[in-house]
């Protein structure tokens, strides 16, 4: 993956996430270009702050399931302090 990202991971993912509004893991890989635990670890961060909730699950042949996720509370574009550089 791309290291050249003058933002860390953690602010890419959130601006991703507010972009898309609704989005699944997979979806914020292909944005941000990140590993698939470190953007899971992150929405888990998300949905225990109660910014991000989960909506639903999908099965997928190649990873089973694929949990899809939707923004909740936007506080604005930085990064929630109780999130930090996660």
């Amino acid at each position: 993956m791309n290291n050249n990202h003058p933002l860390h991971p953690g602010e890419r993912l959130w601006r991703a996430i507010r972009s898309l509004r609704c989005f699944t893991i997979s979806d914020l890989r292909m944005m941000v270009e990140i590993e698939r635990q470190p953007a899971i670890n992150f929405c888990r961060a998300l949905v225990r702050a109660g910014y991000v909730v989960r909506e639903s699950v999908s099965r997928t042949y190649a990873r089973g399931r694929m949990p899809h996720y939707r923004l909740a509370k936007d506080p604005g574009p930085n990064l929630p302090v109780e999130i930090g550089r996660a």
